[in-house]
């Protein structure tokens, strides 16, 4: 699991990573090998799962990439520039992977809708409006997938309600 913008990268990059290896006798021990030579970790995945961990793979760099462009789209129509706008968020996404990961994503979850906080929410909506459908589009996906994290932080289900239907327009 690495992300390969450019080769130089992709061979820095690649020694502790993680690798899933399926398969079985010599060739999965020799992958295995291969493994602990990139001192990397083994994943072992069942081959009918592999689609699965890839697309897992894809919304965690692919769609991230996706995402902060978003982002950057509205700060942009906010009258940011592109190169202010990644000075600004770089430490904000930084900081909320940085918590997913080392709390995990509910207890990392914070913002309007974690606190139920549907005033705020209606007025993002209103102002996606300017922009491209895509972006308003990830911006009400996500905020559904949101809504449920935040329902397992302990959000009041009638509150997530009235989220859900807000997203739902």
């Amino acid at each position: 699991l690495q992300t390969v913008a450019d080769p130089k990268q992709g061979v820095e990059n690649l020694p502790g990573s993680t690798f899933a290896v399926a398969g079985q006798g010599k060739a999965a021990l020799w992958a295995n090998e291969l493994v602990k030579l990139l001192d990397g970790q083994v994943l072992n995945i069942k081959p009918l799962a592999k689609p699965l961990y890839h697309a897992a793979a894809v919304v965690a760099s692919n769609y991230m990439v996706a995402l902060i462009d978003a982002a950057l789209v509205m700060m942009s129509k906010a009258g940011v520039s592109e190169s202010q706008g990644r000075k600004a968020l770089e430490p904000l996404v930084l900081a909320a992977v940085s918590n997913a990961f080392s709390r995990s994503p509910v207890a990392a979850l914070t913002g309007p809708i974690q606190r139920g906080d549907g005033q705020t929410l209606a007025a993002h909506l209103t102002a996606l409006k300017a922009l491209p459908e895509s972006v308003q589009g990830l911006y009400r996906a996500m905020g559904h997938h949101t809504v449920q994290l935040a329902r397992r932080r302990g959000l009041p289900k009638a509150q997530a309600t009235r989220l859900v239907k807000l997203l739902e327009g």
